[in-house]
Protein backbone atom coordinates (compact mmCIF):
# COMPACT_ATOMS: atom_id res chain seq x y z
CA UNK A 1 0.00 0.00 0.00
CA UNK A 2 2.75 2.24 0.85
CA UNK A 3 4.52 1.59 -2.35
CA UNK A 4 1.46 2.15 -4.57
CA UNK A 5 1.45 5.61 -2.48
CA UNK A 6 4.52 6.10 -3.36
CA UNK A 7 4.40 5.84 -7.32
CA UNK A 8 1.23 8.10 -7.23
CA UNK A 9 3.27 10.58 -5.41
CA UNK A 10 5.54 10.59 -7.66
CA UNK A 11 3.42 10.47 -10.63
CA UNK A 12 1.18 13.36 -9.14
CA UNK A 13 4.33 15.44 -8.90
CA UNK A 14 5.36 14.93 -12.19
CA UNK A 15 2.15 15.41 -14.53
CA UNK A 16 2.33 18.88 -12.01
CA UNK A 17 6.11 19.50 -12.95
CA UNK A 18 5.42 19.04 -16.21
CA UNK A 19 2.11 21.35 -16.76
CA UNK A 20 4.20 24.46 -14.78
CA UNK A 21 7.09 23.59 -17.70
CA UNK A 22 4.71 23.51 -20.39
CA UNK A 23 3.10 26.71 -19.08
CA UNK A 24 6.74 28.14 -18.42
CA UNK A 25 8.05 27.76 -22.19
CA UNK A 26 4.10 28.86 -23.61
CA UNK A 27 4.68 32.19 -21.82
CA UNK A 28 8.07 32.52 -22.68
CA UNK A 29 6.87 31.70 -26.52
CA UNK A 30 3.57 34.55 -26.37
CA UNK A 31 5.96 37.24 -24.92
CA UNK A 32 8.81 37.34 -27.15
CA UNK A 33 7.40 35.63 -30.46
CA UNK A 34 6.21 37.97 -33.27
CA UNK A 35 4.15 36.61 -36.16
CA UNK A 36 6.51 36.44 -39.52
CA UNK A 37 3.86 37.55 -41.74
CA UNK A 38 2.95 40.98 -39.44
CA UNK A 39 7.02 41.62 -38.92
CA UNK A 40 7.66 41.04 -43.14
CA UNK A 41 4.62 43.06 -43.79
CA UNK A 42 5.80 45.63 -41.50
CA UNK A 43 9.51 45.76 -43.10
CA UNK A 44 8.43 45.42 -46.78
CA UNK A 45 6.47 48.37 -46.00
CA UNK A 46 8.91 50.48 -44.33
CA UNK A 47 10.78 52.03 -47.36
CA UNK A 48 7.18 53.35 -48.57
CA UNK A 49 6.59 54.93 -45.84
CA UNK A 50 10.04 56.28 -45.50
CA UNK A 51 10.02 57.80 -49.15
CA UNK A 52 6.50 59.36 -48.50
CA UNK A 53 7.80 60.44 -44.94
CA UNK A 54 10.68 61.75 -46.74
CA UNK A 55 8.90 63.42 -49.59
CA UNK A 56 6.84 65.73 -46.48
CA UNK A 57 9.96 66.40 -45.11
CA UNK A 58 11.73 68.06 -48.37
CA UNK A 59 7.94 69.48 -49.32
CA UNK A 60 7.82 71.43 -46.10
CA UNK A 61 11.50 72.44 -46.14
CA UNK A 62 10.79 73.98 -49.30
CA UNK A 63 8.01 75.68 -48.46
CA UNK A 64 8.84 79.60 -48.39
CA UNK A 65 9.19 82.34 -45.34
CA UNK A 66 7.39 85.28 -46.08
CA UNK A 67 5.47 88.05 -44.46
CA UNK A 68 3.12 88.07 -47.46
CA UNK A 69 0.70 85.63 -49.15
CA UNK A 70 1.75 84.27 -52.58
CA UNK A 71 -0.27 82.90 -54.93
CA UNK A 72 2.02 79.51 -55.93
CA UNK A 73 0.22 78.09 -59.53
CA UNK A 74 1.83 75.51 -61.38
CA UNK A 75 3.95 78.25 -63.70
CA UNK A 76 1.94 76.94 -66.72
CA UNK A 77 3.40 79.91 -69.26
CA UNK A 78 6.50 78.76 -69.03
CA UNK A 79 8.18 76.45 -71.37
CA UNK A 80 11.54 75.29 -70.05
CA UNK A 81 9.78 72.56 -67.40
CA UNK A 82 12.00 71.54 -64.11
CA UNK A 83 10.94 67.68 -63.42
CA UNK A 84 12.38 65.87 -60.06
CA UNK A 85 12.62 61.88 -60.29
CA UNK A 86 12.12 59.49 -57.36
CA UNK A 87 12.26 56.06 -58.06
CA UNK A 88 11.55 52.92 -55.00
CA UNK A 89 12.20 48.84 -55.96
CA UNK A 90 11.51 46.12 -53.72
CA UNK A 91 13.72 42.97 -55.02
CA UNK A 92 14.49 39.76 -54.88
CA UNK A 93 17.87 38.17 -55.49
CA UNK A 94 20.17 35.39 -54.88
CA UNK A 95 23.46 37.17 -53.22
CA UNK A 96 21.96 40.35 -51.08
CA UNK A 97 25.98 40.95 -50.35
CA UNK A 98 27.16 41.35 -53.89
CA UNK A 99 24.00 42.48 -55.47
CA UNK A 100 24.16 45.36 -52.94
CA UNK A 101 28.02 46.15 -53.79
CA UNK A 102 27.15 45.83 -57.77
CA UNK A 103 24.80 48.39 -57.49
CA UNK A 104 26.70 50.74 -55.14
CA UNK A 105 29.34 50.22 -57.92
CA UNK A 106 27.28 51.11 -60.29
CA UNK A 107 25.62 54.45 -58.86
CA UNK A 108 29.19 55.60 -57.85
CA UNK A 109 30.00 54.84 -61.67
CA UNK A 110 27.48 57.06 -62.94
CA UNK A 111 28.51 60.16 -60.50
CA UNK A 112 25.85 59.39 -58.00
CA UNK A 113 25.85 59.54 -53.97
CA UNK A 114 25.05 56.76 -52.13
CA UNK A 115 23.37 58.29 -49.16
CA UNK A 116 22.95 55.13 -47.05
CA UNK A 117 23.66 51.31 -47.75
CA UNK A 118 22.95 48.26 -44.94
CA UNK A 119 22.75 44.83 -45.25
CA UNK A 120 21.11 43.16 -41.97
CA UNK A 121 19.09 39.62 -41.19
CA UNK A 122 15.51 39.52 -40.34
CA UNK A 123 15.03 35.85 -39.45
CA UNK A 124 16.12 33.18 -42.10
CA UNK A 125 16.14 36.40 -44.84
CA UNK A 126 19.05 38.44 -45.72
CA UNK A 127 18.18 42.25 -46.44
CA UNK A 128 20.04 45.15 -47.92
CA UNK A 129 18.73 48.38 -48.73
CA UNK A 130 20.44 51.59 -50.68
CA UNK A 131 19.47 55.01 -51.05
CA UNK A 132 21.26 57.36 -53.60
CA UNK A 133 21.63 60.00 -55.34
CA UNK A 134 21.51 60.23 -59.13
CA UNK A 135 22.31 62.71 -62.13
CA UNK A 136 18.43 63.06 -63.28
CA UNK A 137 20.20 62.30 -66.85
CA UNK A 138 21.28 59.20 -65.90
CA UNK A 139 18.29 57.47 -64.09
CA UNK A 140 16.85 55.39 -66.82
CA UNK A 141 20.96 53.85 -66.78
CA UNK A 142 20.74 53.67 -63.43
CA UNK A 143 17.52 51.58 -63.20
CA UNK A 144 18.48 49.39 -66.30
CA UNK A 145 21.30 48.22 -64.17
CA UNK A 146 19.32 48.03 -60.93
CA UNK A 147 16.70 44.86 -62.75
CA UNK A 148 19.67 43.45 -63.84
CA UNK A 149 20.56 39.49 -61.97
CA UNK A 150 17.08 40.09 -60.32
CA UNK A 151 15.10 37.00 -59.42
CA UNK A 152 11.85 38.83 -58.64
CA UNK A 153 10.60 42.15 -59.10
CA UNK A 154 8.00 42.42 -56.11
CA UNK A 155 7.19 46.64 -56.68
CA UNK A 156 8.41 49.17 -58.52
CA UNK A 157 7.61 52.90 -57.93
CA UNK A 158 8.63 55.78 -60.48
CA UNK A 159 7.72 59.13 -60.34
CA UNK A 160 8.29 62.20 -61.48
CA UNK A 161 7.22 66.14 -60.26
CA UNK A 162 6.97 69.16 -61.74
CA UNK A 163 9.12 71.75 -59.91
CA UNK A 164 8.53 74.59 -62.13
CA UNK A 165 5.75 76.55 -60.23
CA UNK A 166 7.71 76.09 -56.64
CA UNK A 167 10.69 77.21 -58.10
CA UNK A 168 9.40 80.42 -59.93
CA UNK A 169 7.46 81.21 -57.19
CA UNK A 170 10.13 81.27 -55.08
CA UNK A 171 12.38 82.93 -57.51
CA UNK A 172 9.80 85.60 -57.92
CA UNK A 173 9.54 86.01 -54.08
CA UNK A 174 13.29 86.23 -53.94
CA UNK A 175 13.69 89.34 -56.79
CA UNK A 176 10.11 90.85 -54.75
CA UNK A 177 12.24 90.77 -50.92
CA UNK A 178 15.40 91.81 -53.16
CA UNK A 179 14.03 94.95 -54.56
CA UNK A 180 12.02 95.83 -50.72
CA UNK A 181 15.84 95.55 -49.14
CA UNK A 182 17.15 97.61 -51.85
CA UNK A 183 15.18 100.43 -51.16
CA UNK A 184 15.71 100.37 -46.91
CA UNK A 185 19.59 100.40 -47.76
CA UNK A 186 19.07 103.27 -50.05
CA UNK A 187 17.08 104.78 -47.12
CA UNK A 188 19.65 104.09 -44.62
CA UNK A 189 22.57 105.60 -46.45
CA UNK A 190 21.21 108.30 -47.44
CA UNK A 191 22.43 111.15 -44.71
CA UNK A 192 19.79 113.41 -45.80
CA UNK A 193 16.62 112.36 -44.86
CA UNK A 194 16.71 112.98 -41.04
CA UNK A 195 16.04 109.48 -39.97
CA UNK A 196 16.03 109.62 -35.93
CA UNK A 197 18.08 107.15 -34.04
CA UNK A 198 14.80 105.44 -33.47
CA UNK A 199 13.47 105.01 -36.86
CA UNK A 200 16.89 104.21 -38.29
CA UNK A 201 17.24 101.11 -35.89
CA UNK A 202 13.71 99.86 -37.15
CA UNK A 203 15.06 100.06 -40.92
CA UNK A 204 18.03 97.92 -39.43
CA UNK A 205 16.02 95.35 -38.01
CA UNK A 206 13.53 95.24 -41.03
CA UNK A 207 16.29 94.78 -43.47
CA UNK A 208 17.80 92.02 -41.35
CA UNK A 209 14.66 90.34 -40.83
CA UNK A 210 14.58 90.56 -45.23
CA UNK A 211 17.71 89.18 -45.66
CA UNK A 212 17.26 86.43 -43.30
CA UNK A 213 13.97 85.65 -45.68
CA UNK A 214 15.79 86.14 -48.58
CA UNK A 215 18.60 83.65 -47.49
CA UNK A 216 15.93 81.33 -46.37
CA UNK A 217 14.19 81.13 -49.62
CA UNK A 218 17.44 80.85 -51.80
CA UNK A 219 18.07 77.60 -49.45
CA UNK A 220 14.72 76.50 -50.45
CA UNK A 221 16.03 77.23 -54.07
CA UNK A 222 19.10 75.54 -54.14
CA UNK A 223 17.14 72.46 -52.73
CA UNK A 224 14.72 72.21 -55.70
CA UNK A 225 17.23 73.09 -58.19
CA UNK A 226 19.22 69.68 -56.35
CA UNK A 227 16.44 67.54 -56.60
CA UNK A 228 15.72 68.60 -60.09
CA UNK A 229 19.70 67.65 -61.11
CA UNK A 230 19.22 64.47 -58.63
CA UNK A 231 16.98 61.55 -59.11
CA UNK A 232 16.69 60.09 -55.67
CA UNK A 233 16.71 56.20 -55.82
CA UNK A 234 16.04 53.59 -53.25
CA UNK A 235 16.05 49.87 -53.57
CA UNK A 236 15.25 47.28 -51.14
CA UNK A 237 16.42 43.77 -52.08
CA UNK A 238 16.16 40.51 -50.09
CA UNK A 239 17.08 36.54 -50.91
CA UNK A 240 13.39 36.09 -50.08
CA UNK A 241 9.83 37.34 -51.36
CA UNK A 242 8.00 36.27 -48.87
CA UNK A 243 9.72 39.06 -46.26
CA UNK A 244 8.49 41.38 -48.50
CA UNK A 245 5.06 39.54 -49.37
CA UNK A 246 3.91 37.07 -46.25
CA UNK A 247 1.39 35.52 -48.57
CA UNK A 248 3.99 34.27 -51.25
CA UNK A 249 3.88 30.89 -52.50
CA UNK A 250 7.08 29.33 -50.77
CA UNK A 251 9.96 28.22 -52.88
CA UNK A 252 10.60 24.12 -52.15
CA UNK A 253 13.95 25.43 -50.56
CA UNK A 254 11.46 27.38 -48.07
CA UNK A 255 9.73 24.68 -47.48
CA UNK A 256 12.50 22.47 -46.90
CA UNK A 257 13.81 25.33 -44.61
CA UNK A 258 10.42 25.98 -42.51
CA UNK A 259 10.69 22.14 -42.64
CA UNK A 260 13.99 21.67 -40.40
CA UNK A 261 12.99 24.91 -38.50
CA UNK A 262 10.12 23.18 -37.05
CA UNK A 263 11.39 19.61 -36.11
CA UNK A 264 14.12 22.02 -34.64
CA UNK A 265 11.61 24.17 -32.88
CA UNK A 266 10.04 20.78 -31.89
CA UNK A 267 13.39 19.54 -30.26
CA UNK A 268 14.05 22.32 -28.35
CA UNK A 269 10.60 22.20 -27.10
CA UNK A 270 10.70 18.64 -26.10
CA UNK A 271 14.57 19.42 -24.37
CA UNK A 272 13.33 22.19 -22.77
CA UNK A 273 10.14 20.46 -21.62
CA UNK A 274 12.35 17.93 -19.99
CA UNK A 275 14.99 20.16 -18.04
CA UNK A 276 12.45 22.34 -16.58
CA UNK A 277 10.33 19.41 -15.66
CA UNK A 278 12.83 17.88 -13.85
CA UNK A 279 13.51 21.42 -11.69
CA UNK A 280 10.09 21.28 -11.39
CA UNK A 281 9.87 17.73 -9.25
CA UNK A 282 12.45 19.46 -6.97
CA UNK A 283 10.16 22.38 -5.94
CA UNK A 284 6.35 19.79 -7.27
CA UNK A 285 8.17 16.64 -5.38
CA UNK A 286 8.34 18.16 -1.54
CA UNK A 287 5.11 19.92 -2.15
CA UNK A 288 3.09 17.21 -2.68
CA UNK A 289 4.44 15.00 -0.33
CA UNK A 290 3.49 17.66 2.61
CA UNK A 291 -0.25 17.87 1.28
CA UNK A 292 -0.31 14.03 1.34
CA UNK A 293 1.49 13.64 5.03
CA UNK A 294 -1.61 16.18 5.84
CA UNK A 295 -4.17 14.48 4.37
CA UNK A 296 -3.05 11.47 6.06
CA UNK A 297 -2.95 13.70 9.70
CA UNK A 298 -6.17 14.80 8.74
CA UNK A 299 -7.54 11.65 7.81
CA UNK A 300 -6.20 9.67 11.06
CA UNK A 301 -7.88 12.47 13.13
Amino acid sequence: MSKLFSKKLIAIAFFLSLATAVLHLSFQFFTRYQPVGMYTQTRGDFGMMQEATLNLGVAEKMMPFSDETWQQDDALSVDQRLYSTSSYSQLVVKDVSSYTERIRTAILAQDGRVLSQSIEKYGRYKVGNISARVPSEKVASVLATIKEGVVTVVSENTSIQDETGQYVSITDQITALQDEASVIEADLADTENGLSDGARRKLELQLQRLQAQIKSLENSKDSVEETVQYARVDVSVADGARYFDPSARPTGWEMLEMGWGMLAALWHFGWNTALLTALYMLIWLPVTFVISLAGSALKSK
